[in-house]
């Protein structure tokens, strides 16, 4: 069971697909948000930064 409210439970599933995407099979930044479900690439990179204390882009 997770303490996360959905909304906050799905965005850490898409940060983690993303996460995976970028690091394991070499995506850019503006490819990987559309795919995981981000609307716009400064939301995607503000919560990404938020859940691993680093942006997307420093991969």
């Amino acid at each position: 069971m997770s303490n996360l409210s959905p909304q906050k439970w799905l965005i850490k599933r898409r940060l983690e697909a993303a996460y995976i995407k970028l690091k394991e099979k070499g995506k850019k930044v503006n490819d990987v948000y559309l795919e995981v479900g981000f609307k716009n690439p400064s939301h995607f990179s503000t919560a990404f930064k938020k859940n691993y204390g680093f942006a997307p882009s420093e991969i």
